[in-house]
């Protein structure tokens, strides 16, 4: 009688799990929204109270160069390997490519050089619009850690 039972409860285990991965085979995907670009020209300004350093335990490839400081829009780089500060100052800035009407995601991280590694750091970014600032976030990272985070925009 135990068998039977076992049985009984496998089968309706397994037939409802072969439903299930049916329905859901059977779902169609939604229709893809049209992207729409907002309006404006569109700046970001980033100020660090540390010189941005490369990660000191990254690899190193000939492909693949670290970053010191690395910004990104929805994935994409928008500040990289290649970008300097102003002078003497800590402040980077970028054109931004058009942003999307909506929801807009930033994903921040930087290093701070040795000197700075005893203290607290902190990063400040700003998004602009036009010149006006339409977001700003600042991040803080504790005495020898690196600072990430993300910073969520909505353009409209």
């Amino acid at each position: 009688m135990r068998l039977v039972i076992a049985a009984i409860i496998w089968i309706i285990f397994i037939g409802g799990l072969s439903v299930y991965m049916q329905a859901r085979e059977s779902v169609e995907m939604a229709p893809d929204k049209t992207l729409q670009t907002a309006m404006g020209k569109f700046t970001i300004r980033v100020t660090t109270t540390f010189a941005p350093v490369p990660d000191p335990f990254a690899l190193k490839t000939l492909e693949q160069s670290s970053s010191s400081l690395t910004v990104k829009l929805h994935g994409v780089k928008v500040l990289g390997p290649d970008s300097q500060p102003d002078a003497d100052e800590f402040l980077f800035r970028a054109d931004l490519p058009q942003l999307l009407a909506g929801r807009n995601e930033f994903y921040v991280e930087a290093y701070p050089d040795l000197r700075a590694a005893s203290k607290a750091n902190a990063l400040r970014v700003e998004i602009m619009k036009d010149g006006v600032v339409l977001t700003d976030r600042t991040f803080w990272s504790e005495p020898g850690e690196r600072i990430a985070g993300t910073l969520t925009t909505t353009v409209h």
